[in-house]
């Protein structure tokens, strides 16, 4: 199967590309990605957080040794792309026992790995092809792929909340004039009980509700005989508080800063939501 794929990459880019073509390349490696992707786990996906790591762990490496196949098919037939296969299929092949890696591991090596092979391979193809001086592979550029590659996996890992604080997009009005629809709120994680603990009357806190992601103050704190905290809430531009208390378990994180009106986009591309309201009152 691998030789067959890469011998027909080889030979439509050998074809096509015969002058610089980007717009086939590009086309053909997309193609290459897709055919290479389990769908199953993007239908699956039932949230924003979902998405994201299925982008992060599957689509993103696959698409960067995608680029990395097609470069090498392009420039050096399918021995050259097979080669490179052949390296990491062998090693997963013969190796009696693998790491089991988080998704952020994984989807980081996926990444860098194939971005990292690129770059040396493309300096010391420019080389060759201008018949150059050899010269030692420019600082500026790796740090700039580094720094590149670094920044869009970060940015990754602070949406899906890997750091203490996350961002979240607040679509409706219920806390009003303080939060509008559309902006975007930065939330302190609770990860610990004595965080739990330390939430106090009149905090703001994000919990989920079923599917729901609700932002609203705390009024009332009560704990139980075992010690079990529970909270009433209720959003400052509503008429009453909210008619189910929260549980500890519910709560995502404790409000810190509101960035105004950049959550729009995601907004739009959202769309209408198809959530029930029935329990929010107004």
């Amino acid at each position: 199967m691998l030789i067959g794929r890469e011998t027909i990459r080889a030979y439509i880019l050998g074809s096509y590309c015969i002058k610089p073509n980007i717009k086939v390349f590009f086309i053909l490696t997309l193609i290459m990605t897709f055919t290479d992707l389990n769908f199953t786990s993007l239908f699956l996906a039932k949230n924003f957080e979902e998405l994201t790591i299925y982008l992060a762990r599957e689509f993103g490496p696959m698409l960067c040794q995608n680029i990395m196949l097609s470069y090498l098919a392009l420039y050096g037939g399918a021995p050259a792309s097979l080669s490179y296969l052949a390296v990491i299929t062998i090693f997963h092949w013969t190796s009696p026992i693998l790491p089991v890696l988080n998704w952020l591991a994984e989807g980081a090596i996926g990444i860098l790995t194939p971005i990292f092979c690129l770059m040396f391979i493309m300096r010391k193809h420019e080389i060759q092809v201008n018949n150059a001086k050899r010269e030692p592979f420019r600082k500026s550029d790796g740090v700039l792929w580094t720094l590149t590659s670094l920044f869009s996996i970060g940015l990754i890992w602070f949406v899906v909340g890997v750091f203490p604080i996350m961002p979240s997009v607040v679509a409706t009005g219920s806390m009003e004039p303080l939060i509008y629809p559309g902006d975007v709120i930065l939330l302190r994680q609770i990860r610990s009980e004595e965080q739990i603990r330390g939430l106090d009357v009149g905090d703001i806190i994000q919990f989920k509700r079923d599917e729901v992601l609700i932002t609203h103050r705390i009024t009332e704190i009560e704990e139980d005989d075992l010690r079990n905290l529970t909270f009433h809430t209720k959003g400052d531009n509503n008429s009453v508080g909210d008619s189910r208390v929260v549980s500890a378990n519910d709560i995502r994180g404790i409000y810190s800063k509101v960035i105004p009106k950049i959550g729009y986009p995601a907004l739009m591309l959202k769309g209408s939501p198809q959530t029930q309201l029935e329990d929010i009152e107004f």
